[in-house]
């Protein structure tokens, strides 16, 4: 931010808190693009990002930011603006909003906007006053006390349980996340003639593609799971995938009527430009998923940056 942008801000009385106060709701806000925040006559990026998500908190009832991931569709300018906001998932300690600032009828950011609230008590280790122990890993373990306060740590002579035994080939009929709340009917994609892998319809954004040249649910081997993040029309399937942590589950229903339960390993945000497909795309010696989606920033003429993907293993069959 230049020096005399800093200035007019502090001449004029205005605090972080009130250049980024809305007004109105529960759907529709006001406010005001402060002058004193831009960058050679312009909003900073930051600035809008923080207005577009105290918009979203207000509208999801949440005191905390989580996370914010904006499209940058046209240059904003100081004065008046509209904020649009839509719920996508409403929960006791975690909800999601979809935000559009619009000055002059233009829609100049789209974001999505994670609220919650975070218990100091249940942090994860790294986050305890008495630090890690040595050697403590860097990501949550999936199954060591679930993260959760008070849950039992396992004694040192328990064994994990034998991974279960993978399934026969069958092919998949839905996918369900139940921390994001999705659940939805799977289609069939392939490679296409530009050996890109193939997505569902844009007008079915809801549908999520399973690749069929690749491992079923629960059988040996990767299977690759693909749907939207947004389109023109709006949020799609996956438009929180980013936000699944590790250790939730992912279930895959079959079409024999058995279900495949995996638990995510990690999410991972690689730039497509250097997207490396033997580690999303090669093999391996026990029944894993992978899911994507598009992530990073948005260019109307490109597409998206990058590819959000989700790394998952095998845990349970039913």
């Amino acid at each position: 931010m230049a020096e005399d942008a800093r200035r007019v801000g502090t001449a004029r009385g205005y605090g972080f808190d009130l250049a980024t106060a809305v007004r109105g709701g529960p759907e529709r806000w006001a406010a005001e693009v402060d002058e004193g925040w831009t960058v050679a006559g312009r909003p900073n990026g930051g600035y809008l990002l923080a207005l577009v998500g105290r918009a979203g908190l207000e509208a999801v009832g949440q005191p905390q930011p989580l996370a914010v991931s904006a499209h940058f569709l046209s240059p904003a300018e100081p004065g008046a603006a509209e904020l649009e906001t839509r719920r996508l998932r409403a929960g006791r300690s975690l909800s999601t909003a979809r935000v559009t600032l619009t000055q002059e009828g233009e829609a100049r950011v789209e974001a999505l906007v994670t609220g919650g609230r975070v218990d100091p008590e249940a942090a994860p280790g790294w986050r305890r006053a008495d630090g890690p122990a040595a050697g403590a890993p860097a990501d949550p373990v999936p199954g060591v006390a679930d993260q959760r306060p008070g849950a039992a740590e396992p004694s040192p002579s328990a064994r994990p349980a034998p991974p279960p035994d993978p399934l026969p080939r069958s092919p998949a009929t839905g996918l369900r996340v139940p921390s994001l709340g999705i659940d939805a009917p799977i289609v069939a994609v392939k490679v296409g003639a530009d050996q890109q892998l193939e997505t569902p319809p844009l007008d079915k954004p809801k549908l999520v593609g399973w690749y069929q040249d690749g491992a079923s649910p629960g059988e040996t081997g990767t299977a690759i799971a693909v749907g939207h993040r947004d389109t023109r029309t709006g949020p799609a399937v996956f438009a929180a995938l980013a936000q699944v942590r590790p250790g939730k589950t992912v279930e895959a229903r079959r079409l024999d009527g058995r279900t495949a339960v995996y638990t995510v390993d990690r999410v991972r945000v690689f730039d497509k430009s250097r997207f490396p497909d033997k580690e999303v795309y090669g093999p391996s010696r026990r029944p894993e998923l992978r899911v994507l989606t598009c992530g990073g920033l948005f260019n109307r003429r490109t597409g998206y940056t990058s590819n959000v993907v989700v790394f998952a293993h095998l845990n349970a069959t039913r």
